[in-house]
This record gives structure tokens, C-alpha cells and sequence, in this order.
């Protein structure tokens, strides 16, 4: 049973109540989107589980430093470092700098240890060549070269874990191009999705994480791990540590460019 309250979902209600906290109020359009895609979320069997963040600035804070978690639960609220910008299509950066611009999401590391059958889902516009939009809980500067847990580029290539590296042309991105993307891994298998369809699979090496950092959202692009900077728009990241089947990849997809994803050009 669904619960509504005045004709919002509970959880969007909370939703507005994080906003409203930090001194937000979203129009009653985007509320209505945002009540949709969590309703859909739960239709399609996906909203259990899983963790998210709107960085399209109608949906959420549009300014400051703080990114609200649409679950309602503060502790995943995400902080903007080292100042990448709000706009209309998600947040942006174009600079460099030591970390590089990123969002850092709050909690996610209790999610990643939690199991290993992890999917992670977002919206990329690259901006660059071989702009990489990452999506990580391994990233630190310690780490040197091998940052990441996840991440598509426009060179067509996915990591599943530090020195984890699998190729798939057909995976390959063009720019300024927004696209509904995820990495993951179910049970042996890793994976990937790209607009709600499969794009490769392949039998992951062992390499365990340990490290503890949160998840980083960031666009990484050329020098050393130091120099790189975010070139892009990042507009939407769920984590999850349940599996998905083919019809919910598609149907969350599909669920995203009519809801919170409407006029990204999809």
C-alpha cells in the first residue's frame, strides 16, 4: 500500500521537509515530477535499497554547497567540494584543482559495504575528449592512478573496482550527449546499462576495496589524479545494493527522461 499524505507520497513529503530545512521551496511542477518518479520508483520495484540524488537545480537546493538526499534521511545528504555550479541540466564544473571538483555523498560508504551486488546509475553530459564521469568511493589521493569503483567515458570504458578494466566500443559516449548510464555487479558478473539497455558484461577480477571514503561524483580529464578536473553535467545518482533486471534498468530509465530526466534531450 502506497502512503499518501494531502496527495504526495510520505517520501516526497519528507523530501520537501529536507528542502524546506535549508530554506528551499521547489513549484508545484517539480514537486509533481519528483511525487512521480518516487511513485514510479516503488511501481517498478526499485525504490527499496537504494539511495538518491537530484542535481538538476529545480529539484533541489539550485545553490550552495549542500545536495539533498531524496530519501529524506539527512546523514546521505551530499556537499559540493571544491565549488562545482548548479544549472538547469545538474551540476557543473570546468576546473581543476587538488581534489578536483566533485560531490561527495554523504553515508554511502555504509550502502557499499553493505554487499557487493551494487548498481550505480546516473545522467552525463561530457564536455571534453576523454572525459570520464566517475562514480567512486575509492577516490583519494593516496590512491594515485586507480580511483573508482565505476565509471563510463567517452573513450567507451568501465572500471568495477581499483585496476578492474573492461573495454566495450559500443559502450562508447559522444559529447554533450546526455545519457542514462550504470556499472554494477551481480553476484560474478559485471555490467553495464546505457539508456535502460545491456551493453557488456564481463567476469570481474577479484580486488577488494578497502578503504572507507564515501561515494565521489566527478568528471575526470587528463594529468595526474591531482590535476584532473571536472568538464561536464552530472544530473541524477541512485546506488543501490539490490540487482536489477533488464525490464527494471529499462523501466527506470524510461521512468527518468519523463519525470525528473524531462528536457535533457533524450
Amino acid at each position: 500500500m502506497k502512503t499518501k499524505t494531502y496527495g504526495l507520497q510520505q517520501e516526497t513529503r519528507q523530501y520537501l521537509r529536507g528542502l524546506y530545512a535549508y530554506g528551499r521551496e521547489l513549484r508545484g511542477g517539480d514537486i509533481a515530477d519528483i511525487d512521480e518518479f518516487i511513485n514510479g520508483c516503488k511501481n517498478i520495484d526499485v525504490w527499496n535499497g537504494s539511495k538518491f540524488w537530484l542535481f538538476r537545480n529545480m529539484y533541489n537546493m539550485g545553490t550552495g554547497s549542500t545536495v539533498v538526499c531524496l530519501n529524506g534521511d539527512s546523514s546521505y545528504n551530499g556537499v559540493l567540494v571544491n565549488s562545482p555550479t548548479w544549472e538547469n541540466k545538474g551540476i557543473r564544473s570546468t576546473a581543476t584543482g587538488s581534489p578536483p571538483p566533485h560531490i561527495q555523498l554523504g553515508n554511502t560508504k555504509k550502502v557499499r559495504y553493505s554487499s557487493r551486488n551494487l548498481v550505480y546509475m546516473y545522467i552525463c553530459e561530457a564536455n571534453s575528449v576523454d572525459n570520464a564521469f566517475l562514480m567512486t568511493c575509492n577516490y583519494d589521493l593516496s590512491l594515485g592512478s586507480s580511483p573508482g569503483e565505476g565509471y563510463f567515458g567517452t573513450s567507451g570504458y568501465m572500471q568495477w573496482g581499483r585496476s578492474q578494466v573492461y573495454k566495450s566500443v559500443s559502450q562508447s559516449l559522444s559529447l554533450n550527449v546526455p545519457y542514462f548510464l550504470s556499472v554494477g555487479l551481480q553476484g560474478s558478473i559485471a555490467l553495464s546499462y546505457k539508456n535502460g539497455v545491456s551493453k557488456m558484461t564481463a567476469s570481474p577480477v577479484s580486488v577488494p576495496l578497502t578503504d572507507t571514503n564515501s561515494i565521489r561524483c566527478m568528471a575526470m580529464q587528463g594529468g595526474s589524479l591531482e590535476e584532473r578536473g571536472l568538464n561536464g553535467v552530472m544530473s541524477f545518482v541512485m546506488d543501490s545494493n539490490r540487482n536489477f533486471s533488464d525490464i527494471q534498468q529499462r523501466n527506470l530509465y524510461l521512468l527518468y527522461k519523463t519525470t525528473i530526466g524531462k528536457g535533457l534531450g533524450f
